[in-house]
């Protein structure tokens, strides 16, 4: 299992917006200039391309909602995939890397995982901080160099990046947007997050919202290991 934490050079340049990957380096919203490295991608594909569970693969899911079950579900089917034979990248934004599925995806084969480590809780009324904006760059960044390598993509929380800090986020709806239309041809990518604006849904193939009926919080139970993390 590879585990990737900061191997990229991050720059942050309001001025010039010239360098990187060239449909995320032209978005008006975009702060960052990209210049990933391309990870190592853990095991090998154990099934040929043109196989039933690969040869159909490249739609776009978005698991979002104030429910919980979203990181379960994206986790669900990148353990599906890895099983199919796939390669899997399963990359968390705004979380660090110390949930414990984090410590089962490390072990499968086929499966790499990312996180730029340690993350904090972000509030709404402050925004993201610098080094939060940083962790949130360099998980983009490691999408956008590994992309080309795997099967199925998890992009774990990028939904929430523009959300909580909606003047000046890291990086912008719409620099999703471009993520999911500049994607390799084969790429299955779920992405997940509170909530997710018409101009992703639109370019998306599934769109499951996970909706809170009842939460035990509301009871005074919060979150436990083993189960909401």
């Amino acid at each position: 299992m590879n585990v990737g934490t900061g191997i990229f050079s991050l720059q942050r340049d309001r001025q010039d917006k010239s360098g990187g990957i060239p449909a995320l380096a032209r978005n008006r919203h975009s702060r960052m200039t990209c210049r990933p490295m391309a990870p190592e991608i853990s095991g090998e594909r154990i099934v040929d391309m043109s196989d039933t569970c690969a040869s159909q693969l490249g739609l776009v899911h978005t698991i979002y909602g104030n429910g919980k079950g979203k990181t379960t579900a994206a986790v669900g089917i990148a353990v599906r995939a890895a099983g199919c034979g796939l390669r899997v990248a399963f990359i968390q934004f705004m979380k660090s890397h110390d949930s414990h599925e984090v410590r089962v995806l490390k072990q499968l084969p086929r499966v790499t995982y990312f996180s730029a480590g340690p993350h904090g809780r972000v509030r709404a009324a402050k925004g993201s901080s610098p080094a939060q904006a940083r962790h949130a760059v360099a998980g983009l960044e490691f999408a956008l160099a590994c992309r080309e390598t795997v099967d199925l993509m998890v992009c774990d929380e990028i939904l929430n990046v523009p959300l909580f800090s909606p003047a000046d986020p890291p990086f912008s709806h719409g620099d999703i947007v471009d993520l999911i239309q500049s994607r390799p041809a084969h790429l299955e990518l779920i992405l997940t997050g509170f909530a997710c604006p018409d101009a992703i849904t639109d370019v998306a193939d599934y769109a499951s919202v996970i909706q809170e009926v009842k939460h035990p919080f509301k009871q005074g139970i919060h979150a436990r290991a083993g189960i909401e993390y």
